[in-house]
């Protein structure tokens, strides 16, 4: 049997003669046309958005890598093992500080009087700003929860106080007076409170003032606390002290103990993004150092690895998912930096190692 023969006009469009292919090429100069206006409108629109928020990033962290006070900031996307740098030779001086819209890393600088600013680089522009400016030293950087402005520490009165400014270094405000040493300013995730550390009354305290400045009072009467965390509600504070975990209501003062195992010495404790768990640092025996979980009520408290090596800070990822932490163990020079994946109910799915020798700090881009 002959085989069937197509005739011209059966064939595939591609195949044909000029008169079958000027559709075809018609369509790929439309294609081309639609391609370029999209890159026109879109490309200055994600450099002002930030990429993240055209495209969002999950699994993302962020991690510096040191070359004598030259840093680059790498972003490491965990589900393929991808890095990329997105910052280039930056002379920082502290842990940065990621803007809650994910599109810029707040740091401590040098300046160029010899001093120490705070300085803002844009991680899809390039784009550095000198945002405080300060003749002498700057502490404490901390962003707004609109990315709109910044909070920090600061010796232009000879006693540190804390100031705000916007992210552009306009519209700069002092927000604390006197000769006390104020600083460690957070802001609350409703944008209206900042809660501060302060050698007022004797010794370290924390206390509590408006976002103005205004309505500063003391919050717990306990004496050297550590740095606490705000719940994502703006009505609790988060604060690991004298090998126990506490939560102080914002509004009355009122502490709750969440732990009361007199075995077991926790301190580093974090909130989970949808402010339902706390994650901290447990130890037993003095030697034994592993993640553990917790309901905010205390209750449901469980351990989460059993090496014994953890370090702290551990950092949940944006959604919940995750934590990533470092361990040191025993008898390597370096640490490593671990990724933990957790089930919907808070359990342990996984534990894998992300990255070797890295004993800085890691961040989750938001």
């Amino acid at each position: 049997m002959a085989a069937h023969q197509l005739t011209a006009d059966q064939r595939p469009t591609l195949f044909t003669g000029k008169n079958k292919t000027m559709p075809l090429l018609r369509f790929s100069g439309l294609m081309r046309l639609v391609l370029a206006i999209w890159l026109l409108v879109m490309t200055p629109l994600a450099l002002t958005l930030g990429i993240s928020q055209l495209f969002p990033a999950r699994d993302v962290i962020s991690m510096p890598i040191v070359r004598a006070h030259q840093v680059d900031f790498a972003l490491m996307d965990i589900s393929h093992q991808f890095t990329r740098t997105v910052v280039h030779n930056v002379e920082m001086l502290s842990a940065p500080q990621w803007s809650p819209d994910g599109t810029r890393i707040a740091y401590l600088g040098r300046s160029p009087r010899a001093g120490v600013d705070i300085f803002v680089t844009h991680v899809y522009t390039g784009t550095v700003t000198n945002v405080s400016d300060s003749p002498g030293i700057d502490y404490d950087p901390a962003w707004s929860p609109d990315s709109n402005q910044i909070a920090f520490a600061t010796r232009d009165f000879g006693s540190l106080d804390i100031f705000r400014v916007n992210a552009d270094g306009s519209d700069r405000q002092r927000l604390t007076h006197g000769p006390d040493e104020d600083f460690d300013p957070i802001w609350s995730p409703d944008g209206r409170q900042i809660v501060f550390r302060s050698d007022r009354n004797r010794g370290v305290h924390i206390f509590l003032m408006d976002a103005d400045g205004g309505n500063q009072r003391l919050l717990s009467d306990r004496v050297n606390l550590k740095l606490p965390q705000w719940s994502p509600d703006s009505t609790q504070l988060l604060i690991g002290h004298d090998h126990d975990v506490f939560l102080i209501n914002a509004s009355t003062n009122d502490e709750l103990c969440l732990t009361l195992d007199n075995t077991l010495l926790a301190s580093d404790p974090v909130w989970s993004p949808d402010g339902r768990q706390i994650a901290y640092i447990g130890v037993r025996n003095h030697t034994q150092h592993d993640i553990y979980i917790m309901n905010v009520d205390g209750s449901n408290n469980r351990r989460l690895t059993t090496s014994g090596d953890v370090n702290a800070p551990l950092n949940w990822s944006p959604d919940g998912s995750h934590l990533v932490f470092q361990r040191h163990p025993m008898g390597e020079r370096s640490e490593h930096v671990y990724i933990l994946s957790l089930t919907a109910d808070g359990q342990t799915h996984s534990n894998e190692l992300l990255v070797r020798n890295f004993d800085q700090w890691v961040m989750w881009q938001p």
